[in-house]
């Protein structure tokens, strides 16, 4: 794999990320699909540790931890869960931030449109 390839990859993941930062954020209240949240952050964790972003992964990991704990104990999930994950999200968000601040370089060779989509 090329360094161009390496770069398609990087505005799909960041496109991604986004966009499933934005459905974590949207589905984290007290009726939310358990299963759902588990998914999202588990998907986002396999393409950061993809991309070799793994103090994202990890972070995700760890959410997803608290979520398969209440899945195998058929809870429902708790306001103080809500909390936990909600924190989660924000240190995820900042460290997609981070990531893509320090990848900017990249951003130059593709049409800016690309990265509008999230």
């Amino acid at each position: 794999m090329d360094s161009r390839d390496l770069d398609l990859y990087y505005v799909s993941f960041i496109n991604s990320a986004k966009e499933t930062i934005a459905l974590l954020k949207l589905n984290l209240k007290e009726d939310t699909d358990i299963n759902l949240l588990h998914r999202l952050f588990h998907n986002l964790k396999g393409q950061a540790y993809f991309m070799n972003i793994n103090d994202l992964a990890s972070k995700c990991l760890e959410a997803e931890s608290i979520i398969r704990k209440l899945l195998d104990n058929k809870q429902i999930i708790r306001e103080s869960d809500l909390q936990s994950l909600k924190i989660f999200v924000k240190d995820i968000e900042f460290k997609l931030k981070k990531y893509e601040d320090t990848n900017r370089r990249r951003r130059q060779f593709f049409p800016k449109f690309l990265f509008d989509q999230a």
